[in-house]
């Protein structure tokens, strides 16, 4: 399965420190990262990670890196979501891997998203409704909020949200968040007709190691941890995603 990570070359740290948490703490993950390219290649990340990597050169704006980096996959194939600055802190991987197998083994169209981090406004979206694998319980979620959470999407639904919006100003990634709640209404909800899930408890905690142009406390605290080179400035801040 491939993962789709949203970044640009600027970015090409985070990314290989996003990269290197998933080897941390996923080790026998079946992913190939889809890492988007401008300008620079990222050859530092080629070389650390070889053939779990897929260089996609893109142009620097929002929407046609996503055309790119879904170039080539199937409407129906599912991908993983995962936004370049933000990486794996803690995972019960043993968890992760029955939620990738459940996953992987749906063969409904309509099923068209599955988020397994227990956090924000995840608890209130869930409905009565579930199914039961491997101990664990995948409940059918009421609204499609949270778009930028790691989770597993059909490909499809990452196109047709995209294609909706307007280009961001550059270095202006709030635009995108504003255009979608608009009026209060998440456009994410003109596609509920399909199913939506949530895994019934939290697997994965995720942080941003960015926070504008530094980077954040944690994110610093997880490079030490992994062994990835820091090459920008840190600042005290601290963003977590619970």
């Amino acid at each position: 399965m491939r993962v789709i990570l949203l970044s640009y070359d600027a970015n090409h740290e985070d990314i290989y420190h996003t990269i290197m948490s998933y080897e941390h703490h996923w080790p026998n993950n079946k992913f190939i990262f889809r890492v988007p390219w401008n300008t620079i290649y990222p050859s530092e990340i080629v070389e650390r990670f070889g053939d779990k990597i897929e260089p996609i050169q893109t142009p620097s704006e929002v929407k046609p890196t996503i055309n790119n980096l879904l170039q080539g996959i199937d409407d129906n194939e599912w991908v993983l979501w995962n936004v370049g600055d933000f990486y794996i802190h803690e995972l019960n991987a043993e968890e992760a891997d029955i939620v990738y197998e459940w996953v992987t083994l749906q063969d409904d169209p309509s099923i068209h998203n599955v988020v397994f981090s227990w956090c924000k406004g995840i608890p209130s979206s869930i409905t009565d409704e579930s199914e039961e694998y491997k101990g664990l319980k995948f409940f059918k979620r009421r609204n499609t909020e949270h778009q930028w959470f790691c989770s597993f999407y059909r490909a499809k639904i990452i196109r047709q949200i995209f294609n909706e919006l307007d280009e961001p100003r550059p270095g202006n990634m709030k635009d995108i968040d504003h255009q979608m709640e608009r009026d209060n209404h998440s456009i994410f909800n003109d596609h509920k007709v399909g199913k939506w899930y949530a895994v019934d408890r939290n697997i994965m905690t995720q942080g941003e190691s960015r926070y504008r142009s530094l980077l954040t406390k944690n994110g610093a605290d997880s490079f030490k941890k992994l062994g990835c080179p820091i090459k920008s400035e840190i600042t005290e801040h601290v963003r977590m995603i619970r």
